[in-house]
């Protein structure tokens, strides 16, 4: 009994793990794009301006709510192990960073001319 639940959760596993995958790719390369676009804009913005100060705070925002993810990537990208722990939180960071990378391309569509 205990192998076939052990099998049954490998196969949960393992078949999660493509979408997994796939997911922190998606959400990894989204929340490159739009703090590229927010690191262009606030180049282009002055610093005694108040629009510098929101891209200021949206930078430091994204790139908090986005480090776990950043460092799960990073370790992968490096073939680096990456502990069970790690694993189990990515989900949540994922989650995170993608709510936050929304947020941020919201406020980058609100403060373009």
């Amino acid at each position: 009994m205990v192998q076939k639940g052990l099998i049954l959760f490998c196969v949960l596993i393992m078949g999660g793990c493509a979408n997994l995958a796939k997911e922190t790719e998606e959400v990894f390369r989204e929340q490159n794009r739009v703090t590229s676009e927010l690191l262009l804009l606030l180049d282009e913005s002055p610093p005694e301006s108040p629009r510098h100060g929101q891209l200021s705070d949206a930078e430091e925002f994204i790139l908090q709510a986005c480090m776990p993810l950043n460092q799960f990537a990073i370790r992968y990208r490096d073939n680096l192990p990456i502990g069970p722990f790690k694993k189990l939180r990515l989900p949540k960071a994922i989650k995170v960073c993608r709510r936050v990378t929304e947020q941020t391309q919201a406020l980058l569509n609100d403060l373009e001319p």
